[in-house]
């Protein structure tokens, strides 16, 4: 009988940054980019060894919601076939339960060979005729695995033997610099990329070295992407829930959607990036210089490294690119006649949409950034990346800032300057609060859809509810401290950073000595904290020296989205 396998790579993510060490992340990053395929297919080649047929590892290829594996066809006998891979999961189909099994103990195996400690979980159900059953039985399957499946770690250090600072694992191999490294940091490097072998990836990113060593980590994630797909399950017929061919081809048409416009908005702020070194706003930064450092763009996953400066502006670009877009599910009546119509690199599907029905879905997302010097421990600057990140998911998807149902797009930061930062909610409220309970924080900030790119009242009102996080009016703050004309001494600014933690009375007396020197404050009161108890301009000073605003300012343009 045949067989629905799902897979999953477990723990990713900390793979990839249980490590300070530059080449580690970055060959760690290319190692897991298509790990499961590599598996499957290293496997699948040991297994079908000799036996008459072809295994189909290429799914994107595949047109429409083809599936090979079920057409009847005497020149061409379907072993194994991938039906997609996304949202870390794979779906793959084999002819029998004994293949599977097979398959997936190499699977397992070549993963820890490759990697040294990441860990395969897979389910399988047999395949009943009916994907959407097929589908929620495998899916709960792996839940359960994953659940009960305990993690294994490699054999650790004895006590005489030299271990990992971050990772305890003994240092077994030597570095060609001659330095000593555990057997996952050699694994890791087997992959780093020849031009990154002699180079300090990271140095290169910073301002000025001895002078600016601030780097900022940025991690990216869109908002419900499970729940679009299920939506999107979920509105076809029940002939359609049942019917292989077309449910895969709902969710191949998703996923590469996803994978295109995430893609596709990073390849374009990296052209916004370069178009903007070489422009006349770039004031500081060398026009020729390397700025921005990609460690993982794997569908609505994203992380880069990036300088301090940059760090904020261009996150905000990504937000309103990415969300500019939106994934349109067409009715698969005619799927045959649109052969390859949805692999268009800009997240829109390339057949002709007009002549087909469909269903729009809009993207968004969420960004949390952590500021770290340029020798920070790289994955406790990770760790708060993916924390801020994780705040500003909770925040979005608070029922007054949705929109019929509708998420926006935020972000949060933080600087790290101290090691012991490992949970980000207790840091904030034990530093960043007064003795009277206020909190310095006003953030996450909700990031604005532009006029430009609105296409529904929902996004209109959406502006409405959360303009009072708008980051909009953050980088006004900014500006307006920053103004030449009101001429704030730089050691005010840092005064008034410092004072804010002394509370209401200290900011009310400091506050009006400013406004008595002919420097109100930005909106005219002396009043520092909002009547929720929320600083109003800490974030603003705080940030004052890591914000590079690269739009053009266009003044009759900002008073049309007010």
């Amino acid at each position: 009988m045949c067989v629905l396998a799902m897979y999953d790579v477990r723990g990713i993510q900390a793979y990839i940054f249980r490590t300070n060490k530059v080449k580690d992340i970055i060959g760690a990053s290319r190692l897991v980019e298509d790990i499961i395929r590599d598996a499957f297919t290293a496997s699948a080649a040991e297994v079908f060894a000799g036996r008459a047929g072809i295994v189909i590892t290429e799914w994107e290829k595949e047109e429409g919601g083809e599936i090979r594996f079920f057409q009847d066809n005497a020149n061409e006998t379907v072993l194994a076939q991938i039906l997609l891979i996304g949202g870390g999961n794979a779906y793959i189909l084999y002819r029998s339960e004994t293949d599977c099994v097979e398959v997936n103990k190499r699977m397992a195996r070549y993963i820890l060979d490759v990697t040294y400690s990441l860990q395969l979980a897979v389910s399988k159900v047999s395949v009943t005729g009916n994907y959407f059953e097929d589908y929620l039985n495998v899916s709960a399957k792996i839940g359960d695995v994953k659940a009960s499946m305990p993690w294994s770690k490699p054999l650790g250090a004895l006590p005489v033997t030299a271990v990992d600072d971050v990772t305890g694992y003994p240092l077994t191999s030597k570095a060609d610099s001659g330095e000593l490294i555990s057997t996952e940091s050699e694994r890791k490097r087997r992959h780093l990329p020849r031009e990154d072998k002699d180079s300090k990836q990271f140095d290169n990113l910073i301002t000025e070295k001895g002078e600016e060593s601030l780097l900022a980590i940025v991690h990216i994630d869109g908002n419900s992407m499970g729940d679009m797909i299920r939506t999107a399950m979920q509105s076809l017929s029940e002939t359609d829930r049942a019917s292989y061919s077309r449910s895969i081809a709902v969710m191949r048409e998703i996923s590469l959607s996803i994978k295109n416009s995430f893609e596709g908005t990073y390849r374009a702020m990296e052209e916004y990036l370069s178009d903007w070194l070489k422009s006349d706003r770039n004031k500081d930064l060398d026009p020729n210089g390397t700025y921005l450092r990609k460690i993982i763009v794997a569908g609505d996953d994203i992380t880069f490294v990036v300088n301090a400066r940059l760090a904020l502006a261009l996150t905000e670009f990504f937000l309103r690119d990415v969300s500019a877009k939106s994934i349109t599910v067409h009715s698969r009546e005619n799927e045959h006649s649109r052969k390859g119509g949805y692999s268009r690199e800009d997240g829109h599907s390339s057949g002709k949409e007009s002549d087909l029905p469909g269903i729009s879905y809009n993207i968004s997302a969420c960004a949390g950034i952590a500021f770290i010097h340029s020798h920070f421990p790289f994955s406790i600057g990770y760790e708060i990346a993916e924390a801020c990140c994780k705040s500003a998911k909770e925040r979005a998807k608070e029922e007054r800032h949705c929109a019929d149902g509708m998420i926006g797009n935020w972000l949060d930061f933080q600087l790290c300057s101290n090691v012991q930062l490992v949970s980000l909610s207790e840091y904030r409220k034990r530093y960043f609060r007064t003795a009277e309970g206020h909190s310095l924080l006003k953030r996450p900030y909700y990031v604005d859809f532009r006029l430009e790119s609105m296409r529904t009242e929902t996004q209109q009102e959406m502006n409405r509810k959360n303009s009072g996080y708008s980051l909009v009016a953050f980088k006004k703050d900014l500006a307006y401290f920053k103004s030449p004309r009101l001429k704030f001494p730089r050691s005010s600014l840092k005064n008034m950073r410092n004072t804010y933690i002394l509370g209401e009375q200290a900011m009310q007396r400091l506050t009006a000595f400013e406004v008595s020197r002919l420097r109100p404050m930005p909106d005219g009161t002396q009043e520092a904290f909002a009547p929720d108890g929320c600083a109003k301009w800490y974030d603003a000073l705080e940030m004052l020296d890591l914000y590079t605003d690269m739009e053009e300012y266009d003044e009759k343009a900002e008073e049309a989205e007010e």
